[in-house]
């Protein structure tokens, strides 16, 4: 059984077609090279349902699922997951729009996961287009911490964390740590599922692979700046809380990221903001 056979990429879009999405592209040329069939899973959270429920494009059988009430990346890899095991593959490959990956990214994953049994969570190195590494990042205080290098191998999950983009993820653990929290629609939403992963597992491993992503946090719109904090708001009021330690590092961080945007943009309207989709 090929490597591709096992695993189940899953996208989610948003006013995005997955035949231009980079990620699918660059695979779709890669097996159409091999001349094989391999399952895709795309979960689109666009208002408008663009195909049917099942179909097959290029070398890809679709499962399409519309969620027009945009439920958010959490629900969306859930649904993913439950359709890997129902199509009894061993590992799931979260994709997104938003990420460009190399062309040899599927051999990539394939070494890696060769070379290294045991290990249930695969991630490759993010770098936003101005050069920075973005993930795996360094998860302390419900904060990620970006660095100026990767060490490479396995990485602590307790201590770092990658992002949901490019995670190639074991099904057993997957379902094993609790999957991911469907509450969390965006924000923390990897930030999540690694904690629940790192209970379980002690560490993940950072592929010899560089992806450049599309960074939001550069946005300079306003209306998208307020849109985007809102989400972040919910995603932390929404996460796992432990312990009173957990609140206090939750509120922290909405709050440093409130006055950031406040100093940014010289205006107090994410105030309201705050209060609304955080405190009440």
């Amino acid at each position: 059984m090929s490597f591709l056979s096992k695993v189940l990429p899953v996208i989610v879009l948003y006013g995005q077609d997955f035949t231009n999405s980079h990620s699918i592209v660059v695979l779709d040329s890669y097996i159409s090279d091999k001349s094989v069939l391999i399952d895709l899973f795309v979960y689109d959270n666009s208002p408008e349902c663009k195909y049917e429920e099942q179909f097959r494009y290029h070398n890809f059988n679709v499962r399409y699922i519309h969620d027009p009430s945009n439920a958010g990346v959490s629900k969306a890899y859930n649904s993913g997951a439950n359709y890997a095991r129902a199509k009894s593959k061993e590992w799931i490959l979260l994709l997104d729009q938003d990420t460009e990956f190399p062309a040899n990214y599927i051999d990539s994953y394939e070494h890696a996961v060769k070379k290294n049994s045991g290990v249930n969570l695969f991630a490759p190195v993010l770098k936003t287009k101005s050069d920075q590494i973005m993930s795996p990042c360094r998860y302390f205080h419900k904060r990620g911490y970006w660095l100026k290098e990767i060490p490479g191998g396995n990485m602590d999950a307790e201590d770092y964390s990658p992002v949901n983009s490019g995670m190639l993820i074991n099904l057993k653990a997957f379902f094993e740590v609790g999957g991911y929290n469907e509450k969390v629609k965006l924000d923390f939403a990897d930030f999540q599922f690694v904690e629940r992963y790192s209970k379980v597992y002690g560490n993940f491993h950072v592929i010899d692979l560089i992806c450049i992503q599309d960074f939001s946090g550069f946005e300079k719109d306003f209306d998208k700046l307020k849109h985007r904090f809102a989400f972040f708001c919910q995603g932390a009021k929404n996460c796992d809380r432990n312990n009173f330690s957990d609140r206090w590092w939750y509120f922290l961080a909405v709050f440093r990221r409130m006055a950031g945007l406040v100093l940014r943009t010289r205006s107090f309207s994410f105030v309201p903001i705050f209060f609304q989709n955080y405190i009440t």
